[in-house]
């Protein structure tokens, strides 16, 4: 009887391995690290997208600005042909066409400052967004450096987990079929089947246990529960067989 709830409760500390050691194959790419680094690199691509975005809308400021200079420059060379070419009659007329030159001047030089403003945005943008290209290829390199050492250890999980998987197998051999569906049983219902007892203390829920229970669970004859958890309990130190009669307990003979 000993021997098969020692086998029980290696079974069971086999699946609680493998179970935790499958919560970390499926965590490893779900840490808090690499979820920082996904979260930053959608928010530098998101500020990237906007300031290529404000880019491509100063390119084309530039280029409507271009035109209207060209198109002013063109308007002034014909108002000054005009005060050259022979039309001018009067002192007045020329006087006319001269403030209208300088009126086209005006309007070009404001162009002319406004381009060269356009252009200076467009430095600047252009060097933020080659700082944040920068930074984004630096945690995009982070993130392969820790897909690298990720793989790494999903491996050595898989590796563990499988000859885990291979002792679970052999105990679940090695068990009595009636005591595996009565284990299977209590890790469904309660998430653990065995607990060792500890003097008069069950390990799982840190109770003391009557005395007759600790008798019971030392004599080691029939299974015996914690009246608390529920779990089948199992002792470092069984009791040594005497003759006589022995108080009788709450088991279940097999």
């Amino acid at each position: 009887m000993r021997e098969q709830m020692l086998l029980l409760k290696e079974l069971q500390e086999a699946e609680s391995l493998i179970g935790n050691l499958e919560k970390d194959h499926q965590d490893v790419l779900r840490t808090d690290e690499t979820r920082q680094l996904f979260a930053d690199m959608h928010a530098l691509q998101k500020n990237i997208d906007r300031m290529e975005k404000a880019r491509e809308e100063l390119s084309m400021q530039y280029k409507r600005e271009e035109i209207l200079l060209m198109s002013r420059q063109t308007q002034r060379q014909q108002v000054e042909n005009s005060l050259y070419g022979g039309t001018v009659h009067n002192n007045k007329e020329m006087m006319q066409i001269q403030g209208r030159i300088q009126q086209i001047q005006d309007q070009i030089e404001k162009q002319e400052n406004s381009m060269m403003g356009i252009m200076e945005n467009q430095e600047t943008l252009e060097q933020k967004i080659t700082e944040v290209a920068e930074r984004y290829t630096q945690i995009q390199q982070g993130l392969k450096l820790k897909e690298r050492e990720n793989t790494a250890h999903i491996l050595e999980l898989s590796k563990q987990i499988k000859a885990l998987t291979v002792v679970k197998s052999n105990l679940r051999e090695r068990i009595r079929l009636d005591l595996l569906a009565m284990y299977d049983e209590l890790i469904r219902k309660n998430g653990t089947a065995v607990s060792w007892l500890q003097g008069d203390i069950c390990v799982k829920c840190r109770v003391v246990v009557p005395g007759y229970v600790v008798r019971g669970v030392r004599e080691a004859k029939a299974f015996v529960y914690c009246e608390t958890c529920g779990c089948l309990l199992i002792s470092h130190t069984p009791l040594e067989k005497k003759t006589g009669k022995t108080k009788r307990t709450k088991n279940i003979n097999l």
